[in-house]
């Protein structure tokens, strides 16, 4: 980790310390997983090895200290790697919950729309701007990207979306800071959004989203995107917020039953971004 947290802040400003804190730990969480997968793997091996060296020198002869050396060696790793093996679904869960906070320390009620032919588009520059995992997965894998989509949902039905991208998380030690899981995208515009629409974007996406396995391996982020309105009607804030769409989702420690809400975006001709909600997983 780069340095240490500054104690005094924390006793004036622990929302700040305590976003700064979670920055610390984004910095070195990856190398705490690599060395608990270390640990598993070679406090295993090592376990079984001295395990069965003890086996093998006690049928050849009497007690001595190499054997008391070797138990001792074979309980310790078995022990390591027993830990190792707890710890690690804790570690895969908080690093998803970490870098959902670091994207919701720089959010803005009220930021610029970027520049783009239609709507889509700048909606896509947005995200890139403020999704750490949506850029990398279209930088390397914009072929994914799909504009007036169809897909396929679990009733094989056909669901029609302005724009769809899914692609998992690369394997790579390479990056500064790893990006923790992939991204799947469902977006659709509307001019001015209706309960309707929220209703009907909620169901066709939980339809995709229990259709196909490898889109929930991703983080679903699904949104309706306003063209004709600055704000969103209270009636439609107010049913987004009480009817969060259901789903399976998977992380590296196993599979949850999840739930999340139709993003509420609205562009504004004088350029800028409202919001009817925030989602920042």
């Amino acid at each position: 980790m780069s340095q240490e947290p500054e104690f005094p802040k924390a006793l004036s400003d622990p929302m700040n310390t305590f976003l700064d804190l979670n920055e610390y730990m984004l910095d070195g969480i990856d190398h705490v997983r690599y060395v608990l997968s270390y640990s598993f793997w070679f406090g295993s091996i090592l376990a079984l090895l001295s395990l069965g060296t003890l086996v093998w020198t006690l049928a050849e002869g009497g007690l001595s200290w190499l054997h008391l050396v070797l138990g001792v060696v074979a309980f310790c790793s078995a022990m390591a790697a027993y830990w190792s093996h707890l710890e690690r679904p804790f570690f895969d869960d908080y690093r998803i919950f970490a870098w959902a906070l670091h994207r919701a320390d720089g959010w803005e009620p009220h930021p610029r729309v970027p520049q783009g032919r239609d709507p889509v588009s700048r909606l896509l520059a947005f995200l890139s701007e403020r999704d750490e995992r949506f850029e990398l997965l279209l930088e390397r894998k914009g072929e994914k990207l799909v504009r007036n989509a169809e897909i396929k949902g679990h009733s094989k039905k056909l669901h029609a979306f302005d724009a769809f991208f899914s692609a998992e998380s690369p394997m790579t030690m390479s990056l500064d800071k790893p990006i923790p899981e992939g991204v799947t995208l469902l977006v659709r515009v509307v001019s001015k959004a209706t309960v309707e629409d929220v209703a009907k974007l909620k169901a066709d996406a939980e339809d995709v989203l229990r259709g196909d396995v490898s889109l929930n391996q991703a983080a679903p982020r699904v949104m309706l995107l306003q063209t004709g309105a600055e704000e969103f009607p209270d009636e439609v804030v107010e049913y987004a917020g009480k009817n969060w769409m259901e789903y399976p989702r998977t992380f590296d420690s196993g599979r949850y039953d999840w739930s999340s809400p139709v993003e509420l975006i609205a562009e504004s001709p004088s350029g800028i971004y409202s919001f009817g909600n925030c989602y920042f997983g």
